[in-house]
C-alpha cells in the first residue's frame, strides 16, 4: 500500500514541478519582453537627448549671429549718423557759401545798374554788361540747381536713416518675441 500512495506524490509533485517550470518559462518570457521594451524607450530616450542637445547647439549659434548682427546694425547706424551730421554740417556751410555768392553777385549787378543811371550806357559797355548780366544768370541758375542737389541728397539719407531705424527695430521686436528655451526633463 505504501508504494502506491508514493507513486502518487511523486506523480503529483511532478506536475507541480511541470506547472512551476511553464510559470517561470512565462515569467522569464515576460520579463525578457519588458527588458527588451525597457531598452528600446532607453534607446530613444538617448536619440531624444542627442536632438535636443544639437537643437540646443543650433539655436545658442544662432543667438550668438543675432547678437553679432545687431551689434553690427547698431555700430553702422551710428556710424552712418556720424556721417550724416558731417555731410550735413558740410552740406549748410555749401549752401551758406553759394548764398553769400548769389548774394554778392545780385549787390555787384545792383551797384552796375545803378551807376549806368537812366539808360545812358555805351554800345560797347551795354554789351559787355549784358555778357556779364547772362554768366551772372546762369551762375545764379547753377547755384539753385546745386542747392536743389544738395536738399535732394539729404533727403534722401534721411530716408536712409529711416529704413536702418525701422531694420533695427524689426530685428529687436523679433529678437523679443522669441519664446525662452523649455527643458524636458523624463
Amino acid at each position: 500500500m505504501g508504494g502506491s500512495q508514493t507513486k502518487y506524490c511523486e506523480s503529483s509533485r511532478c506536475g507541480e514541478v511541470k506547472m512551476l517550470r511553464e510559470k517561470t518559462k512565462i515569467l522569464q518570457q515576460k520579463l525578457d519582453e519588458v527588458m527588451c521594451l525597457r531598452e528600446t524607450e532607453s534607446q530613444v530616450h538617448d536619440q531624444e537627448m542627442m536632438v535636443h542637445a544639437l537643437k540646443e547647439s543650433e539655436w545658442k549659434q544662432e543667438r550668438k549671429w543675432l547678437q553679432r548682427e545687431v551689434k553690427r546694425l547698431v555700430e553702422e547706424k551710428t556710424r552712418k549718423r556720424e556721417m550724416m551730421a558731417i555731410e550735413k554740417k558740410q552740406q549748410l556751410e555749401a549752401v551758406e557759401r553759394w548764398k553769400r555768392l548769389y548774394l554778392a553777385i545780385k549787390t555787384e549787378l545792383d551797384n552796375l545798374v545803378s551807376h549806368q543811371g537812366a539808360g545812358c550806357w555805351a554800345e560797347e559797355g551795354e554789351d559787355e554788361l549784358r555778357r556779364e548780366v547772362r554768366a551772372k544768370d546762369e551762375t545764379i541758375q547753377l547755384l539753385q540747381a546745386h542747392i536743389a542737389s544738395i536738399e535732394q541728397q539729404q533727403s534722401r539719407r534721411e530716408r536712409e536713416v529711416d529704413i536702418l531705424r525701422q531694420s533695427l527695430r524689426i530685428i529687436t521686436h523679433n529678437r523679443r518675441k522669441k519664446k525662452p528655451i523649455i527643458y524636458l526633463q523624463h
